[in-house]
């Protein structure tokens, strides 16, 4: 049985994926920025596309560094992207660049705008899974 890849990118960027109840808190207390740099290297993507990718702006990002912590909104979009990339990873075989990739395109059935756009939202996270559900099955709507 293969691993699951979000929990292994967790495991490697040191989240702790097998328990959400310090997972919860970790996102309250929020994340070091370290943890930015250390997806962004694992994923091989820069880190200026991680930052566009869970809506942090850089300038924001810049002045955090300054006490090295993210707020827990920031730290939720972080969390938030990685799962959505594990299904990603998923419909894609396993490629995370090609993931990457799919989720930046835009999509003709979420009226052109990528899924990426929509995942800062918990709301638009919901419709990317459900459209990455669809498109595993074999449904296109």
């Amino acid at each position: 049985m293969s691993q699951n890849p979000v929990r292994k990118l967790w495991e490697r960027v040191g989240l702790p994926a097998s328990n959400e109840f310090i997972l919860i808190q970790e996102i309250e207390y929020g994340f070091s920025l370290n943890l930015e740099n250390q997806t962004a290297k694992e994923l091989d993507i820069p880190q200026s596309l991680l930052l566009e990718l869970i809506s942090i702006k850089p300038s924001h990002f810049s002045r955090r560094k300054i006490s090295d912590k993210r707020t827990s909104l920031e730290s939720e979009r972080l969390v938030r992207f990685i799962r959505v990339l594990d299904s990603a990873i998923k419909l894609m075989g396993g490629d995370s660049q090609e993931a990457i990739k799919w989720l930046v395109a835009p999509a003709l059935n979420m009226n052109g705008q990528s899924p990426a756009s929509l995942i800062c939202t918990e709301t638009g996270a919901l419709e990317v899974m459900q459209l990455i559900g669809r498109t595993r099955h074999g449904v296109f709507s």
